[in-house]
């Protein structure tokens, strides 16, 4: 660039205005700076703090050689470690851990050998204390190494029924259709069995099986000396004063006897019992 002398600088057009001319390489004169353009190249943005000589000389503590001073405190500094138990919280990148395959490295989280596509290992059944396995991982069968599955044809409610001990059934009652019904010594009878309905007919029955209540009149016959046993009538009267031979028993209501009575006729051969 050629020499230019201050005087052949072309004059402002005010004070501290377009005084410095750029030029190019051939001294040819391009464009003119203000002063506030000069500045603005210098601090180029610098924070306020910093866009001064005398700002930039403070931080650098007027230190001549800043950076000779740093490298020579930086190389004297001692390289530590600290122990695990300072590591309160936080959590570090995974950046900052070794990771890999082998003993001195940690697996990361997407891991090949994580996936749930991999092998399972075997556990000691005791290790597994909550949740349920898939049916898919237990072995089913009908053997004695395997268990049945909920609907194996074996628990079917169709399927035959085994022999039970008696003294197994402690509650509950059996369908009928469990019980043998009939009318032999190896059957029992249903309840609508018909030698249990009332009108079947009455067999025979001790009198001393008749223990209390009272009997309809229509349920006693009326009572003559053919129906009584030979001892309990006695037509001979041959042992006795002023008796009679009974020769009929009747049955009779107090009123109709009444009636007999006042009409006087009543019969002397005839016993009279009044119900």
């Amino acid at each position: 660039m050629a020499t230019k002398k201050i005087s052949e600088l072309p004059a402002g057009t005010a004070a501290l205005t377009d005084i410095i001319p750029a030029m190019n390489a051939g001294g040819t004169t391009t464009s003119k700076l203000t002063v506030s353009a000069i500045l603005d190249l210098l601090v180029d943005s610098a924070p306020s703090a910093l866009d001064t000589l005398h700002e930039l000389a403070t931080s650098l503590n007027d230190d001549a050689d800043f950076a000779g001073t740093m490298t020579t405190a930086l190389a004297g500094k001692a390289s530590t470690t600290s122990p695990a138990s300072i590591i309160t919280s936080g959590t570090f990148p995974a950046s900052r851990i070794d990771t890999g395959t082998t003993s001195a490295t940690v697996c990361v989280g997407d891991d090949a050998r994580l996936s749930d596509s991999r092998t399972p290992l075997a556990h000691a059944t005791s290790l597994v204390t909550s949740g349920t396995f898939d049916v898919a991982r237990l072995p089913t069968g009908t053997d004695a190494a395997s268990v049945c599955i909920g609907n194996d044809a074996r628990l079917s409610d169709a399927r035959t029924p085994v022999a039970h001990a008696a003294s197994l059934v402690t509650s509950g009652t059996l369908d009928v259709a469990r019980i043998p019904t009939g009318t032999d010594a190896a059957s029992v009878c249903i309840g609508n069995d018909s030698r249990l309905s009332d009108a079947r007919t009455p067999v025979a029955h001790a009198a001393s099986l008749v223990t209390s209540g009272t009997f309809d009149i229509a349920r006693i016959p009326t009572i003559t000396q053919a129906k009584l046993p030979a001892t309990a009538v006695v037509s001979d009267t041959s042992t006795e004063a002023n008796s009679s031979a009974i020769a009929n028993v009747v049955s009779i209501s107090q009123t109709n006897y009444n009636a007999l009575v006042s009409a006087s006729a009543t019969n002397a051969t005839t016993l009279y019992v009044i119900t």
